[in-house]
């Protein structure tokens, strides 16, 4: 028995389904975990696990994992890190569908335990074979047609996420994974359910809308704001200049408030690569306008404007979904 927790709604215990599964190589880490290739024990089967440990974990663990990525990993404390891990869990089990869809599957969450302790916990989900965009190189390397593609898969997922009630909070381009064409919206660690007003700033620097600096209740428009960032970075600009340490100052708040109240310029000023299409430069622009009645919100919108585009300049869309 695991408790399952939505950050904003209460805390429920929830039963999964016990996974023989066996850890094949290390392939990514990150602030919280460490992600690893498994196979299920017939061998029938791959997964991706992410696993985060404890102090008594990580002394026990292998090697590798005690002495190369202790300071990575120590940053963010235990608590943090199962409570996110539990979300991510609980969020992506309610995208579940039928099909192929734009988002990672999860398949279980399990304690796990040596000696009789706890010692961590393992997210068992979906291995998606490719790399995301946070890959320089990848993006430098596509042309413009295909990054559309990409803008429009990745509306899609928000879409996906938006109508089953939950905003995905920490949009950027390391959380779009590329495989065979296709995107998958990885890491709902913080996601929460439209209209939740978090407790503090939950994102990533370079991407927060002026609602996450003053906490005002996230909505649809929350993720609109860091998908026009990121796609400003992805079409060769840059992300916004935040740094947390200023963000939880009185004065960052403060301007804030005002762009929130008054200012319906975007903060992304250059979109680079999109400069010959004014259509689409505008269109990233404008989900980066900070006040929040004027911001491009609606993902169905932004959908048809990118479905606009590609018709106007013959470039071929990739639809997401496959339903059965």
């Amino acid at each position: 028995m695991t408790s399952s927790h939505i950050l904003g709604q209460p805390m429920q215990e929830t039963q999964t389904e016990r996974l023989d599964y066996i850890i094949e190589k290390s392939i990514a880490r990150g602030a919280e975990s460490v992600l690893y290739r498994a196979r299920n024990s017939d061998c029938t089967g791959v997964y991706c696990v992410k696993a985060i440990r404890n102090g008594l974990g990580k002394m026990l663990g292998p090697k590798d994992d005690k002495l190369e990525h202790r300071e990575k990993l120590d940053d963010v404390a235990y608590k943090s890190k199962v409570r996110h891990l539990k979300n991510e869990y609980a969020v992506g089990r309610l995208m579940e569908h039928s099909g192929r869809i734009p988002l990672v599957r999860m398949f279980g969450l399990q304690r796990v335990r040596q000696l009789g302790l706890e010692v961590g916990y393992d997210l068992i989900m979906e291995l998606v074979d490719g790399d995301d965009m946070g890959n320089k190189k990848l993006r430098e390397e596509a042309d413009v047609p295909t990054k559309l593609n990409y803008f429009y898969q990745t509306a899609q997922a928000l879409h996906f996420m938006h109508r089953k009630g939950y905003v995905h909070l920490d949009m950027k381009p390391s959380n779009i994974m590329l495989t065979n064409g296709y995107v998958k919206l990885i890491d709902f660690g913080v996601s929460t359910p439209v209209g939740h007003k978090p407790h503090g700033l939950t994102g990533t620097n370079g991407y927060f809308s002026p609602e996450q600096i003053i906490s005002e209740p996230v909505d649809e428009g929350t993720d609109a704001f860091a998908l026009g960032v990121t796609f400003a970075v992805v079409f060769g600009g840059k992300h916004l200049p935040q740094f947390r340490a200023q963000l939880v100052e009185k004065a960052a708040r403060t301007e804030a408030k005002f762009h929130i109240a008054k200012t319906e310029l975007p903060m992304v000023k250059e979109v680079p690569e999109a400069e010959f299409i004014p259509e689409l430069r505008d269109l990233i622009m404008r989900l980066t306008i900070p006040k929040r009645d004027v911001r491009l919100r609606d993902m169905k919108v932004l959908i048809n404007g990118i479905r606009g585009i590609a018709k106007q300049f013959d470039m071929p869309l990739t639809e997401p979904y496959e339903f059965v």
